[in-house]
């Protein structure tokens, strides 16, 4: 739509239609410069020429400080709230007192028990306890264990996963682990007296794990490698 004197003065009135108000609207945000003098033919009309061109700059000084506006918000306020929730996000997720405890003692028990926890599925071995923190969302946390304990990621994606022997009785040296399980992977953990923690995923111990260790493992595990 081509912007004339003409439509700039109904705009100045307020006589133009919801379309034309919004393309000269954008006009005055795209453009810097004034109409041309001699575009304007009426005698009239170039008398009011700049008291109406006063009342288009204040508007367009309005808009744009308005646009100004909204791009701080857009570059400054929503980056910053975005990495608030983000940081909420993880202290909620990690705090204490939005976490529950599941505790399973099969130290009394020559069988193995196993329990599904959100998308891990824990086998713990006879003679073994082991006490999994769950998160609000409903995914294991922090592991600790003292025996022997497996787990299988059944989740779409991989997982990072702490495992650690600060339970009281399981040794004076707590140790721990942190694994990065793929889909389908299972991780093997278990306490020993002389190497205090022994930890492998089955695909480690298949690839060649030292002896002394993978021994250990696939008898406490019953693994037929």
């Amino acid at each position: 739509m081509k912007i004339s004197p003409a439509l700039l003065q109904q705009y100045h009135v307020g006589t133009c239609s919801p379309a034309e108000r919004a393309a000269v609207e954008q006009w005055l945000l795209d453009t810097e410069e004034e109409m041309p003098l001699q575009e304007w033919t009426d005698v009239a009309t170039v008398a009011v020429k700049e008291q109406m061109w006063q009342v288009i700059d204040n508007t367009r000084t309005v808009a744009r400080n308005r646009q100004r506006k909204a791009r701080i918000r857009r570059l400054v306020y929503y980056p910053v709230a975005a990495c608030l929730l983000m940081v909420l996000g993880m202290v909620f997720k990690n705090s204490p007192w939005l976490t529950r405890s599941l505790i399973i003692d099969n130290r009394a028990y020559t069988t193995a028990r196993t329990i599904t926890v959100g998308n891990l599925e824990f086998k713990i071995e006879a003679n073994s306890v082991c006490k999994i923190d769950i998160q609000l969302t409903g995914d294991a946390g922090n592991i600790a264990f003292c025996g022997a304990v497996s787990v299988v990621n059944k989740a779409a994606g991989s997982r990072d996963i702490q495992f650690n022997t600060g339970l009281s009785g399981c040794g004076e040296m707590p140790c721990n682990d942190q694994v990065h399980l793929h889909q389908g992977q299972t991780y093997m953990a278990m306490t020993d007296d002389d190497y205090h923690l022994i930890s492998a995923t089955k695909d480690e111990i298949a690839d060649g794990l030292p002896r002394s260790f993978s021994t250990r493992l696939i008898q406490r595990f019953n693994l037929a490698i």
